[in-house]
């Protein structure tokens, strides 16, 4: 009787297996994206963001880049600081796109040491802040 039972439950398990690859196989799910009216989307003029420094880490000499954009009727101040919490050096834009370039160098011209940066976006309505290394 106790293998009877056993046989009869292995051929219901195997049975539901098979169907259940057959499923897989056969493709009956199907997953549909919904498009996206790219017209419902704020422009860039209406957003103050900063992207992603590149390249990072760079080195003494070369120069690191940051894209940003400055939301209409704002102006933004995009600044390098120290680990100390000191300004290495700033910069600030009007409305629109722009390139944040920093060379590994203070205002007064004089090479960083190695380390680790903190770059910062700051405008009335927005606020970011990215890390930056520098390599001798």
């Amino acid at each position: 009787m106790n293998r009877a039972l056993i046989f009869l439950a292995l051929l219901i398990f195997v049975g539901s297996l098979n169907a259940f690859i057959g499923e897989g196989i056969s493709n009956v799910f199907t997953i549909t994206g919904t498009p996206v009216d790219e017209s419902i989307l704020p422009p860039d003029a209406q957003n103050t963001w900063m992207r992603p420094a590149s390249p990072n880490p760079f080195r003494s000499g070369d120069q690191a880049r940051v894209n940003l954009n400055v939301k209409t009727g704002e102006t933004a101040t995009c600044g390098i600081y120290n680990l100390s919490g000191q300004l290495v050096r700033s910069q600030t834009y009007f409305p629109g796109s722009h390139s944040f370039v920093w060379d590994g160098r203070d205002p007064q011209g004089n090479i960083c040491g190695s380390g680790i940066y903190l770059l910062r976006l700051q405008s009335p309505s927005h606020s970011s802040s990215a890390r930056l290394v520098l390599l001798k």
